[in-house]
């Protein structure tokens, strides 16, 4: 179950990032506040498709939630796209992709207590070498 989950998840970032990096080699620096509209827009007809499908009306709860992550994505994507056009993708690809890492690995220690083994210390280490070398 968690692969058919995984794979698409695992493509569609892979989407993303090549439609940033697109943003800045086609020079649509200029249309990045219509790419963030538009990819929010599509993300909600998405979700509204979903809620219609399941037949299911959202409680407050996760409305307000939906709202702050929603909001945490326009301002993330609009800084990813502001450090894709400044910053050469050869240093902006491997900084975010082990920053997104480690920062998900510390706020899961911190929010859930989470602890690490050896062995995930060593595979976190060893994603991270990996992501700065296939991405330089």
């Amino acid at each position: 179950m968690w692969l058919k989950l995984i794979l698409p998840a695992f493509f569609l970032e892979g989407l993303l990032s090549i439609s940033q990096k697109l943003i800045r080699e086609l020079d649509l620096g200029e249309s990045r506040n219509e790419y963030i509209f538009l990819y929010n827009i599509v993300a909600a007809i998405i979700g509204i498709c979903f809620l219609i499908r399941t037949k299911k009306a959202p409680q407050k709860k996760d409305v307000f939630i939906g709202s702050i992550i929603g909001l945490m994505f326009c301002f993330g994507a609009f800084f990813c796209l502001q450090a894709v056009l400044e910053l050469p993708g050869i240093i902006y690809f491997p900084v975010t992709s082990v920053g997104s890492i480690l920062w998900v690995t510390f706020l899961s220690r911190l929010i859930w207590k989470e602890k690490l083994r050896k062995t995930q210390i060593c595979g976190l280490l060893l994603a991270c070498v990996s992501l700065i070398l296939l991405t330089t």
